[in-house]
């Protein structure tokens, strides 16, 4: 009866676990080799922001896919890749897109976004953020020195 009992609470602490990490301080990379497919998606603080493939697709809360379509003419299609540091910088405008009256974020552009594609993010507030995304998503969430 232990053992039903055992199984039962880890599988409904399993089912029932929250994937969000927080840090007052993040910083989020993109790993090297990283494949993004559509739908793809990462939140910050709720606010979800989608891979989508085509450019014709972007808006200020959407990232472009690793090798998103440019343009097809004739039914050729042009296609652009995009390299870990190409998502870090379309992330930190995304999110730099999140702030308003009752919270800015702060992203800061420095030697690690333009050359490494590692992203900063701060709060005007200093509360954490809580940072999600879906099922094998290619990027270390950490919390920045």
């Amino acid at each position: 009866m232990k053992n039903i009992i055992l199984i039962i609470f880890v599988f409904v602490i399993a089912c029932s676990r929250d994937d969000s990490v927080e840090f007052t301080k993040v910083a989020i990379s993109y790993s090297h080799a990283a494949t993004i497919k559509e739908g793809e998606w990462i939140e910050v603080d709720g606010n979800r922001i989608v891979h989508v493939g085509s450019l014709k697709e972007m808006n200020l809360m959407t990232i472009p896919v690793s090798d998103v379509v440019v343009d097809s003419i004739e039914n050729k299609v042009c296609r652009h890749e995009i390299n870990y540091i190409g998502m870090g910088i379309y992330l930190a405008r995304a999110v730099e897109s999140l702030s308003g009256d009752n919270v800015k974020y702060i992203v800061k552009k420095d030697f690690d976004l333009h050359m490494q594609g590692k992203v900063k993010i701060t709060r005007s507030d200093d509360h954490p953020i809580s940072i999600r995304y879906s099922d094998n998503y290619p990027v270390f969430v950490t919390e920045d020195e």
